[in-house]
C-alpha cells in the first residue's frame, strides 16, 4: 500500500527520477464583468465583481475555495403602474424601478389589504464556493480549462425607499395598480419610509465555465474565461420569491502557484 501511494505521488514519467508530480498550493485573484439577464420582471445593468481563490492543484486538476462579490444596478421592473403620480410637491421614485408586493389583510379592516411598493436600487451577491477545475495543456505555455463550483451566496436587494399602503380594497393586481397610480404626490409622501431597507437571504449558488491560460513564468499564469452564475430563488418579503437572474461573466484571473 505504501508503495502504491509513493508511485502515485512520485510518478516516473520516463524523464528521470527527479521528475516528480506533487500537490501545489495556489492563489488566484481577479476581476469580472458580469451581465445579469432579465428574469421575473426585473432587468439588470452590467456590473463589476471581484474574486479570490485559494486551492491545491494536482497534475491537471485544481480544487479551491472561491470567495466572490458581484453587484449590479437595477435597470427597471416590469409592473402594471401606467402613469406617474401627479402633483408638484415631494419626491417620487422612478416608476420604472417600482416593485409591488401584496401583503396580508389590514389588521384594522378585514375587507382591505396591505401592499408594499419597493423602489429597487441594486442587487449584490457575496458567495463562497468549492470549485473544481481541469487544465488541458495545448502547448508548453498555453492551456485551456473547464470548471464548476457550488456553494452559498448571500443575495441582497438594496431598497432605498419603501411605501406601505393600507387602504387598498383588493388583491387583484390590475385594480391595485390603478389605485396606486391614482394617488397624488402629497398622499404618497405621507406613506414613504426612506433609508436603507436591504432584503437579503442566504441561498444555494453554483457556477460553470470555460477559459484559457497563458503561463508567464513557472509559477504565474494569466487566465481569461467565461462563467455562468446562478442562485436559488430569493425570498423578498411576505412570502414572495424572486427568481435569481442568470449571470454571464467575463473573468480575468492571475494565478500564482507556490
Amino acid at each position: 500500500m505504501l508503495a502504491s501511494v509513493a508511485n502515485m505521488l512520485c510518478a516516473d514519467s520516463g524523464k528521470g527520477a527527479n521528475d516528480v508530480t506533487y500537490f501545489n498550493p495556489y492563489v488566484s485573484v481577479g476581476a469580472d464583468l458580469h451581465f445579469f439577464g432579465s428574469r421575473d420582471g426585473i432587468k439588470y445593468k452590467m456590473g463589476p465583481s471581484a474574486a479570490v481563490e485559494f486551492g491545491i492543484s494536482y497534475d491537471a486538476w485544481r480544487v479551491g475555495l472561491e470567495v466572490a462579490y458581484r453587484q449590479s444596478k437595477i435597470k427597471n421592473v416590469k409592473n402594471c403602474i401606467e402613469k406617474k403620480l401627479t402633483g408638484t410637491d415631494g419626491e417620487v421614485p422612478d416608476k420604472n424601478k417600482l416593485l409591488v408586493i401584496l401583503g396580508e389583510k389590514d389588521p384594522a379592516n378585514d375587507n382591505r389589504f396591505l401592499a408594499y411598493l419597493y423602489k429597487l436600487d441594486k442587487i449584490s451577491a457575496f458567495s463562497g464556493m468549492i470549485t473544481l477545475a481541469y487544465d488541458y495543456a495545448v502547448t508548453e505555455q498555453w492551456s485551456v480549462y473547464a470548471e464548476v463550483g457550488a456553494g452559498v451566496a448571500n443575495v441582497a436587494y438594496e431598497v432605498p425607499q419603501v411605501t406601505l399602503f393600507t387602504d387598498l380594497n383588493t388583491q387583484n393586481a390590475t385594480v391595485l395598480n390603478q389605485e396606486i397610480a391614482g394617488l397624488t404626490k402629497a398622499n404618497y409622501e405621507k406613506k414613504v419610509y426612506k433609508g436603507k431597507h436591504n432584503r437579503s437571504q442566504n441561498v444555494f449558488a453554483w457556477k460553470a465555465g470555460l477559459g484559457g491560460a497563458l503561463e508567464l513564468t513557472e509559477n504565474v499564469k494569466v487566465m481569461l474565461g467565461w462563467n455562468i452564475f446562478n442562485t436559488a430563488k430569493v425570498k423578498f418579503v411576505d412570502g414572495k420569491k424572486i427568481k435569481a437572474p442568470f449571470g454571464n461573466e467575463i473573468k480575468l484571473r492571475l494565478l500564482y502557484s507556490f
